[in-house]
C-alpha cells in the first residue's frame, strides 16, 4: 500500500470527546446504560468499551469545560503569540492555569516569552476556560489543576539499593 497523499491532523480532546459521543448516540449505546432492566446485545462490544472507558476518562480532564466557541476564541487570542501548533493543541488539552504546568507545555517558555506574556496566556486560557465553570452543561466533576498537582506530590517515592 502506498500512501499518496499525506494527511496530517491533530485531534483535541475535546474533538475527540464529542466523535465519542456521537458514537454513543448512533448505536444507542447511551440509552441502553440508562436502561439497565434490558440490556441489549451490543454488535460490537469491544467498541462500546472503549468509547465507554475513554468517555468516562476525558471526563474527567477539562474538555467538560470547554466549547467549540470557547475553544475558537482561545485559539484567536492566542495567535499573537509564536506558539506552535503542539503547543496550541496542549493548551487546549491541558488547560494549564499555573506557570509551571504552562512551562511543562510550552518549550523553553521562559527564554521565548517574558514574564508578562506568560502572564497573559494563563489569562487567556483562565478567560476561555474558567475553573469550577460547567461551558457544556454535561461535566460532573470540576477539574482542579492543583487539586492534581498535590496528589502527584503526595505519592511515596521508594528507592532501594544493593
Amino acid at each position: 500500500m502506498k500512501v499518496e497523499i499525506e494527511r496530517e491532523r491533530l485531534l483535541s480532546n475535546f474533538e475527540v470527546f464529542e466523535h465519542l459521543k456521537e458514537i454513543q448516540r448512533q448505536n444507542n449505546w447511551m440509552a441502553q446504560q440508562d436502561n439497565a432492566k434490558k440490556p441489549k446485545r451490543s454488535l460490537n462490544p469491544d467498541l462500546e468499551s472503549i468509547t465507554r472507558d475513554l468517555s468516562s476518562y476525558l471526563s474527567k480532564t477539562p474538555v467538560h469545560i470547554q466549547s467549540v466557541d470557547s475553544i475558537t476564541e482561545c485559539m484567536k487570542d492566542l495567535s499573537k503569540y509564536s506558539l506552535e501548533k503542539i503547543e496550541k493543541l496542549q493548551i487546549i488539552n491541558s488547560a494549564p492555569y499555573s506557570m509551571v504546568s504552562l512551562y511543562s507545555v510550552i518549550e523553553e517558555c521562559d527564554q521565548r516569552f517574558s514574564e508578562d506574556e506568560i502572564n497573559d496566556i494563563l489569562e487567556i486560557i483562565q478567560t476561555h476556560f474558567p475553573i469550577g465553570e460547567d461551558a457544556s452543561g454535561e461535566g460532573n466533576e470540576e477539574y482542579d489543576e492543583d487539586e492534581v498537582m498535590v496528589d502527584q506530590q503526595e505519592e511515596e517515592i521508594v528507592v532501594t539499593t544493593t
